[in-house]
């Protein structure tokens, strides 16, 4: 607290760890243990990052800060953080964060803000929903569907027109409640937790398939460490819709054809018939074979 200064610095380059920042540029001035960054700026990950803020040296130091990044490439951003790149695209962020602890851990625990995100031109990893639309709108056999869905969620990968959302962060927790994923295939809405204290991560996302509105949705989970959690897809629901949908197809296709010419050629509607109503129909054409 004893010393004073003001700083302005510009570097070509400034590595940290995994990080190179180019084009360096800080404003920044030291006053009586508080320490104003009036503009910190850079080149990072191909886009831009900018930053504020104010640290005070007291007997329980505090932060404040606001982030801004644009256009960073941000697939190699998580690479760069050690992590399994699961999105690629282009990313905009902001993010308003304060804290104040007397270690870094009690500091990260005691971290509150909020912020918004957004990735464009991107492409989702780990699940083709293009694929599953698909072979859903060309659907003559459930077990052949079924075998290859569970490809697809296997692996594969889906572009996405946006993926956008915001957060909150509250004792280290940051929270999002409307993340949507929007491609042309279909829409998912993801709600989750990062706990940055235990580096922790549970969320879930739904599913929509955009051409087959009567389909269920399905989900995915992940959990467990920030750096590698475990994504699980849940497809239940919708297996049993792929059944329905295929035993019914079946159903019509044993129908005997005087039935079908009558019911095409009725002028009167009728209530929809269903799989019972239809299997006692075919009853007896299936007792003459």
């Amino acid at each position: 607290r004893s010393v004073d200064a003001e700083l302005t610095a510009t570097a070509k380059t400034v590595l940290y760890d995994a990080y190179k920042v180019e084009d360096v540029l800080a404003l920044m001035t030291l006053r009586d243990g508080v320490l104003d960054i009036s503009k910190l700026s850079g080149a990072l990950f191909g886009g831009s990052i900018g930053m504020t803020g104010r640290l005070v040296a007291a007997d329980t130091p505090s932060l404040r800060a606001d982030f801004q990044v644009r256009n960073a490439d941000l697939r190699a951003a998580t690479t760069a953080a050690g992590q399994h790149p699961r999105v690629r695209g282009l990313l905009d962020f902001d993010m308003q964060l304060g804290g104040r602890g007397q270690s870094e851990a009690a500091l990260v625990a005691a971290l509150a803000g909020n912020g918004r995100f957004a990735v464009r031109e991107g492409v989702a990893e780990g699940f083709d929903l293009q694929s599953i639309s698909d072979r859903l709108e060309s659907l003559n056999d459930a077990a052949a569907f079924l075998t290859l869905a569970r490809a697809a969620f296997a692996g594969g990968e889906t572009p996405f027109q946006r993926l956008d959302g915001s957060f909150t962060i509250t004792d280290g927790l940051v929270r999002t409640e409307d993340t949507r994923l929007v491609a042309s295939a279909g829409e998912g809405k993801v709600t989750g937790i990062i706990d940055l204290p235990r580096q922790q991560v549970d969320g879930a996302a739904i599913f929509t398939l955009t051409r087959h509105p009567s389909a269920p949705p399905f989900s995915a989970t992940v959990t467990g460490p920030l750096a590698d959690p475990a994504v699980n897809f849940r497809t239940r629901e919708l297996e049993a819709f792929l059944v329905q949908r295929a035993v019914e197809r079946g159903l019509m296709r044993l129908l005997p054809q005087q039935q079908q010419q009558q019911d095409s050629g009725s002028t009167t509607p009728a209530a929809p018939a269903t799989p019972a109503d239809k299997l006692r129909q075919i009853l007896p054409e299936l007792l003459k074979r």
